[in-house]
């Protein structure tokens, strides 16, 4: 027996093989004593699963050999199952290289097995086994009838192997039948039967466009127990001859959606390229379907694929074809199911697309479509907007569209009671983000007026004066200045016109100040007075010759021509006016020397 890489069983040594065709033929025994040291171990019976009749010498007519086929039958079942369950390899063919060795297996094969042997087989197995080792009398062992019709090969696994061998010869409705059921018995086979039993019948039988939709789901659950790298190599390239199927049939288009994400999930290193060259395509074709179950299943199946799918493939191929479903679907679920998927991938998407696209389909939605799935639909989208979105956004663009929500009649109390629980979370984190900065801009100012108070030692260095301290004098009720120009006031200020600078001056002193009325009122400088005269004033001068005091009467000389108050007088009694005549112009003082 020999054994393939994909686990197939091949039968060698015919050319040892006899006909068994009648009782009387008469074979040559084989005399294992005399076989050749020198001949290849493969042309030499393996001692360990031949039968001890045989060994001895004993068989000389063809059907004596019928009995010793079942004794190597049965042995070689043991020993398979014995290797199986310790892990170890099988015994191989071994050389009668002395007699020690022989009469060995001679011992061997008469004695019955032991039960620990058996312990090894399955119980339905065991039983028929023993029967084929007990006894070396022709008559008790079992025909090869009677050995498949053991219970060991009529199980559900036993069943479908066979039927899959022979499965290109079936009738198209038999094979419809029998892969309905076969995913419920896929889990019952061990991984490597199926990668080398079971999946290579079904694709090939891919070939059938008519049978893919019965194919797909057992191709699928066999995919889920391989490695990514031998479903990408034996699988992937199969599928991507279906998916071109799918957009004329709607069956196989369905069943691709729905083993997307598992799909997806088994490519491994390999499904950037299948996404991107086949899934997309599918996917962006099934939006325009005429059935809505399967505009439903792209959608959702979209909201569970969308982190694996490349964003440049998500943002122009898909999101807007989602979008349009969204605003044009006449079905309620598939635009609930929509909105549900926007609120999947908004994570996922940048500012600029969300502002121009997701945000204004959301609010043409919500002001043209006021059911209450809708309207909760599009309130969890803006939940999920505002988690990542900062409160600048939330209070601009999501608030002003979920507050109206609230006067919608059609919610009941626990939709309402949702909405507001939604707006109330949104609002508290808007309020809380603004009392933040606020504090944080109020401590800032507090902190520059202690930088700068601590700069001048603790004190302010510009200090506050009142407009009356400028002044130097005290306003009354109405507002203006109390000032006592004549002295008539007890406690009042006497003011002096003739102390006030007239912007000569002594030039070597340092405390000459300039007179401001010098620019309106020009004069002429007076020449030095007599030590017994008194100095001449210019005609020009506003206020020639008057003196003000407090207490004494006032007499004015008789000013010049032009002066504005010639023989004006004044005490401290109270105003005494005098007008006198001109006087004669006093002569010139002498020039002083």
């Amino acid at each position: 027996i020999y054994i393939s890489p994909t686990g197939d069983w091949k039968f060698g040594g015919m050319s040892f093989a006899l006909p068994l065709d009648g009782e009387s033929h008469h074979c040559t025994s084989i005399d294992f004593k005399q076989i050749d040291d020198g001949l290849p171990a493969v042309v030499v019976p393996p001692l360990a699963y031949t039968a001890a009749e045989l060994l001895k010498g004993e068989v000389s007519v063809c059907s004596d050999l019928r009995n010793c086929d079942i004794y190597s039958l049965g042995r070689l079942t043991l020993e398979l199952f014995n290797a199986i369950s310790t892990g170890q390899h099988m015994q191989s063919a071994q050389r009668p290289d002395s007699v020690s060795n022989l009469q060995q297996s001679i011992s061997c094969a008469s004695s019955p097995p032991s039960q620990s042997d058996l312990s090894t087989l399955p119980s339905k197995l065991s039983g028929m086994v023993s029967r084929c080792l007990a006894s070396i009398s022709y008559g008790a062992r079992p025909t090869i009838t009677e050995f498949l019709q053991c219970d060991f090969f009529h199980d559900m696994q036993a069943k479908c192997l066979q039927f899959l061998e022979a499965f290109e010869v079936k009738d198209r409705n038999v094979k419809a039948q029998f892969l309905k059921q076969l995913p419920t018995a896929l889990s019952t086979f061990e991984k490597r039967v199926l990668r080398n039993k079971v999946l290579p019948v079904l694709l090939r039988e891919l070939r059938d466009s008519q049978m893919t939709q019965f194919l797909l789901p057992n191709i699928m659950e066999v995919g889920g127990f391989m490695e990514p790298s031998q479903f990408a190599e034996q699988i992937l390239p199969k599928l991507a001859e279906v998916a071109h199927q799918a957009r004329n049939n709607p069956m196989v288009n369905a069943l691709l959606l729905q083993n997307c994400h598992k799909l997806i999930q088994d490519c491994g290193s390999a499904a950037k390229s299948f996404v991107s060259d086949h899934i997309v395509p599918m996917m962006v074709n099934s939006f325009d379907s005429e059935f809505h179950e399967i505009q439903v299943e792209v959608v959702k199946q979209v909201g569970h694929c969308s982190a694996m799918i490349e964003y440049t493939d998500l943002k122009s191929k898909l999101l807007p074809k989602l979008l349009r479903l969204t605003l044009q679907t006449k079905k309620l679920s598939v635009r609930v199911n929509c909105l549900i998927c926007v609120s999947k991938i908004w994570s996922l998407l940048d500012s600029e697309c969300t502002t121009e696209h997701v945000i204004p389909t959301l609010s043409q939605v919500v002001k043209y479509d006021t059911t209450p799935a809708v309207t909760m639909a599009c309130a969890g989208v803006y939940d999920e907007i505002s988690k990542t979105n900062p409160v600048e956004m939330v209070s601009t663009t999501v608030l002003p569209v979920l507050v109206p929500m609230l006067a919608n009649t059609q919610l009941n109390l626990s939709q309402f009671r949702t909405i507001s629980s939604i707006i109330r979370a949104m609002l508290e984190r808007v309020e809380s983000s603004r009392l933040q900065i606020l504090r944080e801009s109020d401590s800032m100012s507090q902190q520059v007026t202690a930088d700068s108070s601590s700069v001048f030692g603790g004190k302010s260095s510009v200090q506050t004066m009142s407009f009356d301290d400028i002044l130097g004098v005290k306003t009354n009720q109405s507002g203006f200045a109390d000032i006592d120009l004549f002295g008539d006031q007890a406690g009042g200020p006497t003011l002096d016109f003739t102390a006030m600078p007239t912007g000569g001056g002594d030039p070597a002193s340092d405390n000459s100040v300039p007179n401001p009325f010098d620019d309106l009122f020009p004069t002429q400088p007076a020449p030095a007075p007599a030590p017994a005269a008194k100095p001449q004033t210019s005609n020009s001068t506003m206020f020639s010759g008057m003196n003000v005091k407090s207490g004494s009467a006032v007499t004015a000389p008789a000013p010049s021509s032009g002066s504005m108050f010639n023989g004006l007088s004044m005490n401290s009694g109270g105003a005494t006016m005098k007008a006198s005549a001109p006087a004669p112009a006093p002569a010139p003082a002498p020039a002083p020397a």
